[in-house]
């Protein structure tokens, strides 16, 4: 898997799907996450890997340029792995922002999941 040149767009409450293949091997996703405007609540995003998660070591990354520079905003040691395949992020920010699952390792046939609130 590499940059697979697919930026998908989250709507709030729905688990999103963001690769439209079964990933394997080293690549990236990004995504948009949509303005929150529930100023009520907390604003976070959920995680999970689902499949054969034979080795998974994966960042989330952060870009303000438009995506010319991704930095992690989640380590990968601290983000998805083989032992941890589901995380909770918060808070999130929203509105301009490119979110990128960073995979470095990934072997076996696995799909990333994603929803915000």
């Amino acid at each position: 898997m590499s940059a697979l040149g697919i930026k998908e767009q989250l709507a709030l409450g729905q688990p999103t799907l963001l690769n439209d293949t079964h990933a394997s091997g080293a690549g990236t996703m990004d995504f948009f996450i949509p303005v929150h405007t529930n100023d009520e609540s907390d604003f976070s995003a959920i995680f999970q890997v689902v499949g054969t998660l034979t080795s998974l070591t994966a960042a989330l990354q952060v870009s303000l340029d438009g995506g010319n520079t991704f930095n992690d905003l989640v380590a990968s040691a601290s983000f998805l792995t083989t032992s941890a395949p589901v995380k909770v992020v918060t808070p999130v920010f929203s509105g301009g922002v490119i979110f990128r699952v960073n995979v470095t390792v990934c072997t076996g046939s696995q799909d990333f999941y994603v929803s915000v609130n």
